[in-house]
């Protein structure tokens, strides 16, 4: 476990070693959107991100946006089984 003090914008992007498991537990979009643009590229293959804010509408959005995936994330869209319908999302990296 490594616990950084600070903003999400000021610490993952500093983050040097790969993750093989992230819980976002964070309510707002624009830090989710931090979160999952630094902390995907980082996951190893066979990794996964769980999201508890799978029930907050734009939250939902954002993951559900094939633009922000490939965009922004540099990724094709992963299936998230539970979109827009569990409040505990698991998202597997492939």
């Amino acid at each position: 476990c490594d616990l950084r003090k600070g903003l999400f914008e000021d610490t993952l992007p500093g983050l040097d070693d790969g993750v093989d498991v992230a819980l976002l537990d964070v309510d707002l979009l624009e830090s989710t959107r931090t979160c999952i643009r630094e902390l995907w590229p980082r996951l190893r293959s066979g990794a996964v991100l769980f999201t508890q804010d799978g029930h907050l509408r734009a939250i939902v959005g954002l993951l559900g946006d094939a633009e922000f995936w490939r965009g922004e994330v540099g990724a094709e869209p992963p299936e998230i089984p539970g979109l827009g319908r569990s409040k505990l999302l698991e998202i597997a990296k492939p």
